[in-house]
């Protein structure tokens, strides 16, 4: 795809480890006589000191030298044996473009972005968490003193986050420029899940609980529905080179065309349903009932985050609080988290303490989480800034 660079240099772990990659030869060439010396007792015997010379020095590279490389590849041959490796590796992707690369303030992440990754290491525990950027060292570098912001900071302190940097593409496949950032980052993230494999996630979607169960199955690649055939591209799932995202990838790249609307919409629709043909198994579409987004309907919104009158008593064990039943929902995607949201009485921003206050089904919902992070001292009671 045009525009992206390698992320990743992938250096061979044996040929640090083989002693015989580095090792000098046993024997140093020396001057060979030009004239042939006449068979004798005393190079029979010559040649049979250097063959037992040669054996000792074979059983001592076998004994003294390789235990550690055969202990290595004992250990790694044990760990493949006896560790699961799903379809879907339980690693997550976030983007995060910058106009200007250099700019601190515009590396920046506000509390409800740092929610939704924390929320995918507290029900996930994923082995690593992938932020895609342009932002140069500096301003990375900047951003984890604190010079971003208290969310930027504590955001890449989560365990197993790592920094990749990728550059913001220019043009596609055929040619055409991509001017909308949020086109380029589609094309960051299709291209990072198809390469690396694992989930892509906005920062408008919150985990609710595991997806262990997608990680054990067959399934090489999950997304959500938006109704009519319709299928989001604000999150996906696939397995490392894929099928269904390899064949988008290539398609986004030899049919762009510049416009508020993404070919994905019509791209991912269409090989998903091909898909599903061929092979059911291997391909999960979510519904609202296991992914529930608001960006489709202002209903759903209202229903999220209208206040209920005093704190939630554990009144019951659902995570709604009448209006929606999320027990059983493994993700929820809300429009733009970062504007104020319409309580029913007034527009309050999402922050720690509306949350911990647990008035809305957004923040009951969020509220394992929101607990976590108030045990950790990472939020406070009385904290109202997003």
């Amino acid at each position: 795809m045009s525009g992206l660079t390698p992320r990743i240099s992938q250096k061979s772990c044996m040929g640090a480890l083989d002693p015989e990659a580095e090792q000098k030869p046993p024997f140093p060439n020396t001057a060979v006589s030009k004239s042939p010396a006449p068979r004798s007792r005393s190079k029979t015997i010559g040649n049979i000191f250097l063959f037992v010379l040669l054996a000792a020095w074979l059983g001592y590279r076998n004994c003294c030298l390789l235990p550690s490389l055969y202990h290595s590849l004992k250990v790694a041959a044990h760990l493949h044996l006896h560790t699961a490796e799903p379809t879907i590796p339980n690693q997550v992707h976030y983007v995060k473009l910058l106009r200007s690369p250099g700019s601190r303030a515009e590396f920046s992440f506000g509390f409800t972005d740092f929610l939704s990754v924390y929320a995918a290491w507290h029900y996930w525990r994923p082995h690593a968490i992938y932020l895609h950027t342009n932002a140069v060292e500096a301003t990375i570098t900047g951003a984890r003193d604190g010079y971003s912001g208290k969310w930027t900071k504590l955001m890449l302190q989560i365990p197993n986050l790592t920094v990749l940097q990728d550059q913001a593409p220019i043009t596609a496949e055929n040619g055409v420029e991509i001017v909308s950032w949020q086109h380029k980052t589609e094309f960051v993230a299709v291209e990072a899940v198809r390469d690396m494999g694992g989930a892509y996630m906005g920062f408008d979607v919150f985990a609710l609980r595991n997806i262990k169960s997608y990680l054990e199955e067959d399934t090489k690649f999950v997304a959500h529905s938006l109704g009519k055939g319709s299928i989001s591209h604000d999150f996906f799932m696939s397995s490392k080179g894929g099928a269904v995202v390899d064949a988008w990838a290539s398609q986004l790249g030899r049919t762009y065309s510049a416009g508020t609307i993404s070919p994905s919409d019509l791209i991912l629709g269409e090989l998903t349903a091909k898909a599903m043909f061929e092979g059911p198994r291997e391909i999960a579409v979510m519904g609202p009932t296991a992914f529930l987004s608001d960006k489709q309907n202002a209903t759903t919104s209202l229903q999220l985050f209208q206040a209920r009158d005093g704190q939630y008593r554990h009144r019951s064990n659902r995570h709604g609080c009448g209006n929606n039943d999320l027990s059983s929902q493994h993700f929820l995607q809300v429009n733009s988290p970062h504007k104020a949201k319409w309580t029913g009485t007034a527009f309050e921003p999402i922050t720690p303490q509306n949350l911990l206050e647990r008035r809305s089904d957004f923040a009951r919902a969020l509220y394992p989480v929101t607990k976590a992070l108030l045990d950790k001292g990472l939020i406070h009671p009385g904290s109202g800034k997003a």
